[in-house]
């Protein structure tokens, strides 16, 4: 299998790199019905499972403590201990309505949703078949995942995708690298 994020390179490829700047320009602080306004918000939220919330609640709290984050950029944690690549693809699944309701605890609704951050894995990922089968399977997966996240926030702009982080120390058959 080829290593990179794009087919062997870390580089995006031209078109993609340039549709990502596009959309990018597009982020502007929306009102709840998702039409830009002085006085919108931004929402950045998080997806994805158990390290994912644990490291986006040091973002959260580190981000919320500058005083250079606008206070339109309203932070969201969205991702929930245990909710792997698979689940996320559910669109029927309770965290999703977890998830919306974060959102508006946080005082957004969907429509002000622009940014995401995914990080996601698969539990016990040999049982899915072996690589490149297990690997296979999460794409598939986040691309599903993605699919609901545009759908929930019709705003979404970017999403951020990233691995997890190096499992190869654990001492469950969970999440063995």
């Amino acid at each position: 299998e080829d290593g990179g994020l794009y087919g062997g390179q870390n580089e995006p490829p031209k078109v993609h790199f340039e549709a990502a700047l596009q959309e990018s320009a597009k982020i502007r602080p929306l009102d709840a019905g998702g039409q830009p306004a002085e006085g919108g918000r931004i929402g950045l939220l998080s997806v994805g499972m158990s390290n994912t919330t644990q490291e986006y609640s040091r973002f959260l709290a580190a981000a919320n403590g500058d005083a250079q984050k606008s206070p339109q950029v309203v932070l969201v944690d969205g991702a929930q201990g245990g909710q792997t690549g698979m689940r996320w693809a559910d669109p029927n699944a309770a965290l999703w309505q977890k998830v919306d309701e974060r959102v508006k605890s946080a005082g957004l609704t969907a429509k002000q949703v622009q940014v995401a951050w995914m990080k996601q894995a698969e539990a016990g990922p040999a049982r899915l078949g072996e690589f490149p089968k297990h690997a296979q399977a999460l794409k598939d997966n986040l691309v599903t995942a993605l699919g609901h996240l545009k759908q929930r926030f019709p705003n979404l702009r970017i999403v951020y995708l990233s691995s997890r982080i190096y499992g190869g120390y654990a001492t469950t058959a969970l999440t063995p690298e």
